[in-house]
């Protein structure tokens, strides 16, 4: 689950009270907005779409 500290819709620390399977990781970065679409700033990759970046660098970890 990527739920970012600033999403002003989903309130990330839901997740902290819920039971999840052990093969569920929970990411909460502090910046990225609701559903990580767009960044504020370009990612590494030159662009602005946060997620897309967020998760290709999450599989090569």
């Amino acid at each position: 689950i990527l739920c970012a500290m600033d999403d002003p819709f989903v309130e990330p620390t839901i997740f902290k009270s819920v039971r999840m399977s052990s093969a569920i990781e929970l990411n909460t970065p502090e910046n990225g907005g609701h559903m990580g679409y767009f960044s504020r700033k370009p990612t590494p990759w030159g662009d602005y779409r946060w997620m897309d970046f967020m998760v290709v660098d999450w599989m090569n970890s």
